[in-house]
């Protein structure tokens, strides 16, 4: 089976959606979840992310490029990823309005970058419209990691996209990735 690849993005026109209003990093430097480290659910504890009172999303459109998504979506990418690449939190979600914790939203922290990209990707920066990726460099068992020089795009293999339509998902948007062989 030809191996594929996508960028896994909330859906941008979906403002009918949840999605985080106001956030408070409380002093945590959230550049370590786009570069594959680790983090300590207790160090999390510190952050809070206010989401709006609209209807649910699957992955939760948020200012930090953080890939916070629902029970349903985890469940689809569990069965897919391997917990020594892939780490899952608990996401401190609260509703703006009433300032309770929102349960049900996970976040999705790939340990895995790869240096994948094409030469003419990289030659490209710093800003590239289409990603290229040279698919010997990605361990066939790979399903979830970001791309060095391109960390916060989540990058999904075509395991999981195959796995997605059936699933009636809001506010999911797949960004095919060109595989150059």
């Amino acid at each position: 089976m030809t191996r594929s690849y996508s960028i896994l993005s909330d859906d941008a026109a979906r403002t009918d959606l949840q999605w985080v209003v106001e956030y408070d990093a409380g002093g945590v430097d959230i550049r370590g979840f786009w570069r594959g480290k680790a983090f300590d659910q207790k160090g999390l504890n510190s952050i809070r992310f206010m989401v709006n009172d609209n209807p649910r999303t699957d992955l939760l459109p948020n200012p930090l490029s953080l890939t916070i998504v629902s029970d349903r979506l985890l469940g689809i990418l569990s069965p897919l990823v391997n917990q020594e690449e892939v780490q899952i939190l608990g996401a401190p979600i609260y509703s703006e309005f009433t300032g309770q914790r929102v349960t049900g939203y996970h976040l999705v922290n790939p340990l895995r970058v790869l240096s994948a990209l094409t030469p003419q990707c990289i030659a490209s920066e710093p800003l590239i419209t289409q990603f290229e990726v040279q698919v010997d460099k990605i361990p066939e068992h790979l399903h979830v990691f970001r791309l060095a020089k391109e960390e916060p795009a989540l990058i999904v293999s075509n395991a999981i996209t195959e796995r997605l339509p059936e699933q009636e998902l809001k506010g999911v948007c797949l960004i095919p990735i060109r595989g150059v062989y």
